[in-house]
C-alpha cells in the first residue's frame, strides 16, 4: 500500500471517530438534557433526580471542545427506592468507561445513602481484553495524583495470594523484567523486577484473614518480617495511565491504612520498615531458610 493511500485511510479514521464523538455529544445535548429527555420522564412520574456531570476526558487538548460536560450518574429516588444510572463511554484504548459519583459542595448528602450504592461510586473501566488483578497498584498516585508518583522509583502491585502462579515471573521476564529479588514463600511473598531507568517494579502478595488482609516484606540483610495490616477490601475497575486495572473499592480506608491521614500530603522520604502505620514486626526467617526465601539476582 502506498504512502498516500495510508494517509487517507488514516485521515479517513480520524474523521469517522471525530464524528462519532460529535454524534455522542449532540445525543448527550439533545436527549439526555433534564429538560427533556430520561430526565424530565423520570421527575413527571414521581421521581426526585440528582444529576452529576464532569468534563469530558475525551476531549483533553482540543481547543474548540475542552472543558465541554457530559452526564456521568443520575441517581433518581421516590419514596425509598432509589435507581442510580451509570453512564459508560467508549475510550480510545478499545474499553468502557465510567466517572467518580462525585458530589459537589451544594448536594443533600441524606438525598439517598450514597455509601450505600453497589456500583459507580468510583471510576471504573472495562474490557473483554484485559484483565489486571491488581488489589494496590501504586493506590497514593492513582488516587491522590492520578498518575505515577513522578518523584517514586518502585511501582507496587497487589494479587491476592490465591491467584498467584509460578510462571509469573517468567511472563514478567518475557516482557523485558528480570527478576531482582524474591522473598518469602508461601508466607510473605514478594517479587521484584527491573525496569527502565532505575525503576522497580514490586508485586506484594495479600492474605486474608478473619477481618483484615496482610502484605509481608522482609529485609535481606537481616532475613526480618515485617507485616502491613489492612483493613478488608474488595476490587473495583478503574482507569490508570490509560489502562483498565482492579484497586480496592474502599480506597480511602485502604490508602488511610498504608499512609495515615495525611496522605493528601506527597512525602518524598519513606522508609518502608517504619514509615507506614500499619506496619508491624513480623519475626525473622531462621537462617536455615534465607537461601529459599531471599534470593537477590
Amino acid at each position: 500500500m502506498s504512502r498516500i493511500n495510508k494517509n487517507v485511510i488514516l485521515a479517513l479514521l480520524t474523521l469517522t471517530s471525530s464524528a462519532f464523538l460529535l454524534f455522542q455529544l449532540y445525543y448527550y445535548k439533545h436527549c439526555l438534557s433534564p429538560k427533556d429527555g430520561w430526565f424530565q420522564i423520570a421527575e413527571n412520574m414521581g421521581f426526585q433526580c440528582l444529576k452529576t456531570e464532569s468534563k469530558d476526558p475525551r476531549l483533553d487538548g482540543i481547543d474548540s471542545l475542552s472543558g465541554t460536560e457530559i452526564p456521568l450518574h443520575y441517581v433518581c429516588k421516590l419514596a425509598t427506592h432509589a435507581i442510580p444510572l451509570v453512564f459508560f463511554y467508549e475510550r480510545s484504548g478499545n474499553y468502557l468507561w465510567h466517572g467518580h459519583l462525585r458530589l459537589q459542595g451544594h448536594v443533600d448528602r441524606k438525598f439517598v445513602p450514597f455509601r450505600k450504592l453497589q456500583f459507580g461510586r468510583y471510576p471504573g473501566a472495562f474490557d473483554s481484553t484485559l484483565e489486571t488483578e491488581a488489589g494496590e497498584l501504586q493506590a497514593a498516585g492513582w488516587y491522590r495524583q492520578c498518575s505515577i508518583i513522578p518523584y517514586s522509583k518502585d511501582v507496587d502491585l497487589g494479587i491476592f495470594i490465591q491467584d498467584y502462579k509460578p510462571d509469573i515471573i517468567l511472563a514478567f521476564q518475557n516482557a523485558g523484567l528480570p527478576l531482582k529479588h524474591k522473598f518469602g514463600k508461601v508466607d510473605s511473598l514478594e517479587l521484584s523486577f527491573q525496569g527502565k531507568d532505575d525503576v522497580k517494579l514490586d508485586i506484594f502478595f495479600f492474605y486474608e484473614e478473619t477481618d483484615h488482609m496482610w502484605n509481608g516484606g522482609t529485609q535481606a540483610k537481616t532475613g526480618k518480617k515485617f507485616k502491613y495490616l489492612f483493613p478488608k477490601f474488595t476490587l473495583c475497575w478503574t482507569e490508570f495511565v490509560d489502562m483498565n486495572v482492579h484497586v480496592p473499592c474502599e480506597t480511602v480506608d485502604y490508602i488511610e491504612a498504608n499512609y495515615g491521614k495525611t496522605w493528601t500530603i506527597p512525602v518524598k522520604t519513606w522508609d518502608w520498615k517504619s514509615s507506614p502505620p500499619n506496619v508491624q514486626p513480623n519475626g525473622v526467617w531462621p537462617i536455615s531458610e534465607w537461601d529459599e526465601v531471599i534470593q537477590l539476582y
